[in-house]
């Protein structure tokens, strides 16, 4: 099975040609919206913002055997809702015992201030397999009032 041994949100990535190395820039503890809250209440309830910004994930493998997984990240709200998700597929294999994951998203939505979690959920590719939910960063959205 894998691990997380990071799970960052950032608004940009940066892998090194020479070195295959990460460098995660800006890391998003809370974000900023201009509109206030106010004003927000006549935007449509699924209304978003262009926003360039990255969930890096690094996981370990604790085996040697090679295995096919999927991952999803999921920005909740506190009512249960999903406000962004995305999900991808990869392989780990026998030559690498980390792997990293980037999901690239071009928005973000306008919500109420207030924290919310950002998931990471992990499965076995194929089948049916259950979502296992295996890390959470909270991420604090302010607004104006």
């Amino acid at each position: 099975m894998l691990k997380p041994i990071a799970f960052v949100p950032c608004e940009k990535i940066i892998i090194s040609q020479e070195e295959n190395i990460a460098s995660l820039i800006n890391i998003l503890e809370s974000i900023s919206l201009s509109i206030p809250e106010s004003e927000a209440s006549s935007l449509p309830e699924n209304a978003v913002f262009p926003f360039n910004w990255c969930i890096y994930a690094l996981w370990h493998r604790e085996s040697d055997e090679s295995e096919k997984y999927e991952h999803r990240v999921e920005l909740g709200l506190p009512d249960g809702r999903i406000a962004l998700q995305g999900e991808m597929t990869f392989e780990m294999n026998p030559e690498h015992r980390n792997y990293r994951t980037i999901i690239n998203i071009g928005v973000f939505p306008v919500l109420p201030a207030g924290e919310y979690a950002i998931k990471l959920f992990l499965r076995k590719a194929g089948g049916e397999n259950t979502w296992e939910e295996v890390a959470q960063y909270p991420i604090y959205v302010e607004r104006p009032s």
